[in-house]
């Protein structure tokens, strides 16, 4: 019974003489709360009289009224209204179960994951083979368990050249995919019927889905707008209630921004994400970058590559060689890498300074942080950080990867040579007349003249000096707002 009828029930009792005590005349909503405590009040004048004088000046006096006389008071006392929210003890949180894992220490049950990246980042492939692998049982990537069942893969574009992929991922894993079910037509996450019909179509195939990915987000939008709060946070809703109605996991393919540091469009789509992944593809090396986990701990970078299968016309997913030093690293530590880079001075730079030109959302900075310094790229002094040489070399390969290779070998030659002629007392020209002083620089070294007196750096760290990269206007920059490649969104 609604707060609208308890009321005017117990108004009506109350006028019948029943004792107050008998009745809970409180928590009735308003305006009942009022009337009931003035006829409660009321002394020799009696209850009804008190009634009148509570409702008589009040604008909708006379529908109060007709509300309380038409209630038979001798009638069985309606059940109270439910109560709106459920109060839940510290113990009982406590007491319930972790996580359930689609994939183990991944992704999760009943949540949400966006996978976003810019175009040819293979975010594609990469849900492809997820998806194979529930629906077979096959661990992912080859290392990580997956609770196996049915899939449902919403192909929003079409599935134009998904027949090639999918006989290249049977005919290198050996497998079948019985499990696995495409549905071409987009539905509308911004509108609940829509998502309605949705569920119940997936639960009319199966009572076992652990996976439904969709693919891309923002053709699943119907009119919605992915730059509105309003509409994707709708649309997040819608995503978050399909993971909850099928108890399974709901993978979302989604672009990245034009400089593809980011997910394309409002910031309630990371907002309501549980996990966030970052794809990207460059220098023919996949990197996989949790940039949000809600329920854990953002798990590491994976790097993969495309391996071709020739009789399909077509590529599959796989673990990447990783012997190169730089492809160990993320594309957001490489990008604070490159931002350190070019803020530090000779005394660092404190972690404020550091994320405000790297550009990186804060949990992730401080994640990717936290590996460079577990990684020994870069060191910590007080509160400022500098690149040690591992970092200085990471930077320089990246930048030869992107053009620069000649002023990385001058890097590696000279500075090998400036080594060799020191341990040997040499005094020729070029890299042998430098030398390695400690001076307590947070840098470790400071390269000086071997006359002692100090290279002039005016603003850049050594690797400028060492590298000449000034001289390489071309190349795109990881700090870059908008791709430097001519890339699309």
């Amino acid at each position: 019974m609604s707060a609208n009828t308890h009321g005017p029930y117990v108004l009506a009792r109350l006028l019948t003489g029943v004792p107050a005590d008998a009745e809970v005349a409180d928590g009735l909503g308003e305006p009942w709360d009022d009337i009931a405590a003035e006829v409660l009040s009321a002394n020799g004048e009696g209850r009804m009289p008190a009634f009148h004088r509570a409702v008589d000046w009040r604008p909708d006096g006379a529908e109060l009224k007709a509300a309380v006389f038409a209630v038979d008071p001798s009638a069985e006392a309606p059940a109270p209204p439910p109560a709106r929210f459920t109060v839940i003890g510290a113990a009982d949180i406590m007491a319930r179960p972790d996580p359930t894992w689609a994939v183990y220490r991944h992704l999760a049950v009943g949540q949400v994951s966006v996978w976003y990246g810019r175009p040819g980042s293979t975010k594609t492939f990469e849900l492809i083979d997820l998806s194979c692998d529930t629906a077979t049982g096959l661990r992912w990537l080859g290392k990580h368990e997956v609770r196996q069942g049915a899939v449902i893969y919403v192909s929003a574009e079409g599935v134009g050249g998904m027949a090639k992929r999918l006989r290249a991922w049977v005919r290198r894993r050996g497998a079948t995919l019985e499990q696995l079910h495409f549905i071409e037509q987009a539905p509308n996450l911004t509108d609940p019927g829509d998502v309605d019909l949705l569920i119940a179509q997936i639960q009319a195939l199966s009572n076992d889905v652990q996976l439904v990915a969709l693919d891309p987000l923002n053709f699943c939008l119907g009119d919605g707008d992915e730059n509105s709060a309003g509409d994707m946070g709708k649309a997040m809703a819608s995503l978050q209630r399909i993971a909850r109605a099928l108890a399974c996991h709901v993978a979302v393919a989604h672009h990245a921004n034009k400089g593809g540091s980011e997910e394309r469009g409002s910031s309630a789509i990371r907002a309501a994400a549980d996990t966030m992944i970052q794809v990207t593809n460059e220098d023919a090396v996949i990197t996989l970058e949790c940039t949000k986990q809600r329920d854990a701990e953002q798990f590491a970078p994976v790097h993969l590559k495309l391996v071709v299968v020739p009789e399909d016309d077509s590529c599959v997913v796989e673990p990447a060689d990783q012997n190169a030093e730089h492809g160990q690293l993320s594309v957001q530590q490489r990008r604070a890498l490159e931002a350190l880079h070019s803020t530090a001075l000779d005394d660092g730079a404190s972690t404020t300074e550091w994320m405000d030109v790297s550009g990186i959302q804060r949990s992730t900075f401080f994640f990717a942080r936290k590996k460079l310094l577990d990684g020994a790229y870069i060191s910590k002094v007080g509160r400022r950080f500098s690149l040690l040489d591992k970092g200085l070399l990471a930077v320089a390969q990246s930048k030869k990867s992107n053009g620069c290779g000649a002023a990385l070998d001058r890097f590696s030659e000279e500075k090998s040579n400036a080594t060799q002629g020191n341990e040997s007392g040499g005094d020729s020209k070029g890299a042998d007349h430098l030398v390695q002083e400690s001076n307590g620089s947070p840098m470790g070294v400071q390269w000086t003249e071997k006359s002692n007196s100090p290279i002039s750096l005016k603003g850049r760290s050594p690797l400028d000096y060492w590298t000449g990269l000034d001289s390489c206007p071309d190349e795109p920059s990881f700090l870059a707002g908008e791709d430097d490649r001519g890339g699309q969104p």
